[in-house]
């Protein structure tokens, strides 16, 4: 496997409309403290998924069909995890990033190990799945483990009704966290992941998380560079960045 960057692809002024895309209200938004996202329906084949589609052609090789096509701004890393849909290998391809504005260091972190599973997150130290980071009024942003039990917030950015929301997404959509790794392609248990590259890229992530794990590559991120890459590979944000925009797309293979 090899992570392909392509350079450059977008234009400064093709850059400046997607980003105005974040303004437009749609029916498929979701507006979080630390994420907010927008996900255009591509059958619709106008503004902005005609565009991408030109740039998709111009990097991919084989006869595709887009599977989702998400634009996010986001204030955290997300942590480890696959992009792997039912786990159905036969038809998956290529997650593509395109990174549109950042502000503090961007990347994102993509190893060598795959999982012929579905999609999940990996944490060997597992995940309540209603942990959250909540805005505190300074912006910052708090590590709550269970935000169930959060009954005061004087100081925070948010809202009861904000509050209940987000418990109610944690509730119907939370993405399943494997800790079991013995499944991974090329987990080695007696490996021990580089304290380094640790406290370089990935100081959100628990390093007792990445041990048995091998990095294939860290894309530093250049807005209108393209980075493509299997969707059977863990992958992360790298840590350190104060925001980022940018559009993330999952495609798969069209069968002959």
């Amino acid at each position: 496997m090899s992570v392909d960057v392509y350079k450059g692809v977008l234009s400064s002024k093709l850059i400046e409309e997607f980003l105005g895309y974040y303004s437009v209200k749609t029916d498929h938004d979701d507006d979080r403290p630390d994420v907010s996202s927008k996900h255009p329906a591509w059958n619709t084949k106008e503004f902005p998924t005609l565009q991408l589609a030109n740039v998709l052609d111009s990097v991919l090789d084989l006869p595709y069909s887009v599977e989702q096509t998400i634009f996010y701004r986001s204030r955290i890393s997300f942590n480890l995890h696959v992009d792997s849909r039912d786990g159905n290998q036969d038809i998956l391809y290529k997650n593509i990033l395109i990174p549109l504005k950042h502000s503090g260091p961007a990347s994102t972190v993509i190893f060598k190990n795959t999982w012929l599973g579905s999609a999940t997150r990996f944490s060997k130290l597992g995940r309540n799945k209603f942990y959250y980071k909540i805005p505190r009024l300074d912006g910052t942003l708090e590590p709550v483990e269970d935000i169930r039990t959060v009954t005061d917030l004087s100081g925070y950015a948010i809202t009861e009704q904000e509050l209940a929301d987000l418990i109610e997404k944690r509730t119907r959509t939370a993405q399943s966290v494997t800790q079991d790794y013995s499944s991974i392609s090329g987990y080695n248990p007696d490996k021990q992941f580089d304290n380094k590259l640790h406290n370089k890229y990935l100081s959100h992530i628990a390093i007792e998380d990445l041990h048995g794990l091998e990095v294939e590559q860290v894309v530093e991120w250049n807005p209108g560079d393209v980075i493509v890459f299997d969707r059977q590979h863990l992958h992360c944000a790298g840590s350190g960045h104060d925001v980022k925009y940018g559009i993330t797309i999952f495609t798969t293979k069209d069968r002959p």
